[in-house]
């Protein structure tokens, strides 16, 4: 799905209304442009935090989103941030209001729709060309980071984040 979404060759921008963490900020990081609300809410890349490895498609996607230090910080510390701090790190592309994040998202698409459709898809896929190369690399043999997913790791360490009690 990330692959698909991250390959769409049509303009994709994310609004950001709320948390966004692990998984959900993948799939923001996968569109073409994020607009986050100002806000109390939380984005993370915290899968390391709950013994999760990446799988290929969002290791990809968010090693070409995302800044090299930027990235090492984020999946590595696998801490939560605020909106500002994301914006800053160039998590998000823009900040609004929360009463105008959907307004924006949408003029902005609207912006992108009017770009020629076919230059828009071909242009994309030469910027994203390398990245989705790699994810349809990893789709077509099985990704070997999928069975950690249920290790013995993984449970109780995603359990002590969702308690809030540290793993053992």
């Amino acid at each position: 799905m990330i692959g698909r979404l991250y390959g769409l060759a049509l303009p994709v921008v994310a609004a950001v209304n709320g948390h966004a963490i692990a998984g959900g900020l993948v799939v923001a990081l996968a569109c073409d442009y994020r607009v986050g609300s100002r806000g109390a809410y939380r984005l993370g890349l915290t899968e390391t935090r709950v013994a999760i490895p990446y799988p290929a498609g969002p290791m990809a996607v968010v090693q070409a989103e995302l800044a090299p230090a930027v990235a090492r910080r984020w999946v590595l510390l696998a801490r939560n941030a605020d909106p500002q701090t994301a914006l800053a790190d160039g998590v998000l592309d823009e900040l609004q209001p929360a009463d105008a994040l959907l307004a924006r998202a949408l003029a902005l698409a609207g912006e992108l729709a009017m770009l020629p459709r076919a230059a828009y898809g071909r242009i994309k896929r030469q910027l994203r060309g390398p990245t989705l190369e790699r994810i349809d690399a990893a789709i077509s043999g099985e990704d070997p980071l999928v069975s950690a997913w249920i290790s013995a790791e993984t449970a109780p360490a995603a359990a002590g984040v969702l308690g809030r009690t540290r793993p053992s």
